[in-house]
């Protein structure tokens, strides 16, 4: 099984029995992974820098016309759990992945335009991982001028 360490609001979270460190597995690691993936700059992995997103850097002082900017920023959530989904099956030579862990397909990407707050948008993310378990993953997203 693989995990990962449990981060929450930027925060890594101890057991409260025992003091270790709390981890996230299977569906959780998947939501985890994709939520880590999209908040990671593109380019700013020296490692591999075709990994992250745009998603952090296109927002701020670019004011789009809301349908470009949908556009765009589906275009940018698709490309990057694409390129998840690939580095997971490369990494899953080298290391063991559950199937709940690694994503199979997107079934639904919906990004709109908050109907109170114009420089909002809500996304919704349903990704289907291998295990055949529909994760649902909600985030909004704020385009500052």
């Amino acid at each position: 099984m693989s995990y990962d360490i449990q981060l929450t609001g930027g925060k890594i979270y101890l057991d409260d029995q025992n003091g270790d460190i709390e981890i996230v597995s299977n569906s959780d690691k998947l939501i985890q992974s994709i939520l880590k993936e999209l908040s990671t700059i593109l380019g700013s992995d020296l490692f591999d820098p075709s990994r992250g997103s745009e998603l952090t850097s296109r927002n701020v002082g670019e004011s789009l016309d809301p349908a470009v900017f949908i556009t765009k920023t589906t275009s940018d959530i698709t490309r990057t759990i694409e390129a998840l989904r690939e580095l997971q099956e490369r990494q899953a030579t080298q290391q063991f992945w559950t199937d709940a862990e690694m994503v199979s397909e997107i079934e639904d990407l919906i990004v709109e335009q908050d109907s109170i707050e114009p420089r909002q948008y809500n996304v919704t993310i349903k990704v289907l991982s291998r295990s055949l378990t529909p994760v649902k993953i909600t985030f909004t997203i704020q385009q500052t001028i």
